[in-house]
């Protein structure tokens, strides 16, 4: 709370003020800056509860609330939240998800949590012209899998050590201009292995990355 609430009120009142919302502005530069510092506070909101989260996790204080969940419904959400994103992006976004397939057990949040976490890297990785799929279908008996495959500057093995730990950064020119904590995949990989599920990834410079999680069928 300590670090959310003056971060929420920096948003509210950046957004009012760009929204004119108290009365007209009369230089249009200030509407411009109060737009950028609502972005980028929502940018920090994003960064701190990542971090928190991280830390929960390593003190033993993330709890899973598990249930039946609809994994499609999910990732129609989490589609849903990246489209604006791919499309600013010029990328192509595509789904392929098997029909009836059954639900999982996990924790909602959590799951959307891992689906756009793993959307979002996708799409921050790959260059205009590129393509973000995601791919549903059932794996046997017990599990359902979720699969993110973009066309992205992808990683070698060494890269890849580097970005599954926590605040690692890998130096290309994509991440570069990308930014970003290194949080994303080390957060998808614990939420996937408190939910007593499996995480894979594969990569290759130039051809792009592919991540398969594995979760538990109801």
């Amino acid at each position: 709370h300590e670090l959310r609430t003056p971060l929420n009120a920096i948003i509210g009142f950046a957004e009012m003020t760009e929204g004119q919302m108290v009365g007209p502005i009369n230089n249009p530069k200030y509407v411009e800056y109060a737009g950028v510092i609502a972005k980028s506070a929502y940018h920090l909101l994003a960064v701190i509860g990542d971090v928190l989260d991280l830390a929960k996790i390593e003190a033993g204080r993330l709890r899973i609330d598990s249930g039946v969940v609809d994994l499609a419904e999910c990732a129609e959400a989490s589609l849903t939240l990246i489209s604006e994103r791919a499309t600013a992006g010029g990328l192509r976004l595509t789904r392929a998800f098997e029909p009836g397939l059954p639900p999982i057990w996990g924790d909602a949040v959590r799951v959307k949590q891992i689906l756009l976490n793993l959307l979002s890297n996708a799409v921050k990785f790959t260059p205009p012209g590129g393509g973000v799929k995601l791919t549903l279908r059932r794996e046997g008996e017990q599990w359902a899998t979720a699969e993110v495959t973009d066309q992205g500057c992808g990683m070698t093995q060494a890269e890849l050590v580097i970005a599954l730990e926590p605040f690692g950064q890998v130096e290309n020119k994509m991440s570069r201009r990308a930014g970003g904590a290194g949080l994303g995949l080390p957060l998808t990989r614990r939420f996937v292995e408190m939910h007593g599920g499996r995480f894979d990834i594969e990569s290759a410079p130039g051809v792009g990355t592919t991540v398969r999680v594995a979760l538990p069928l109801a």
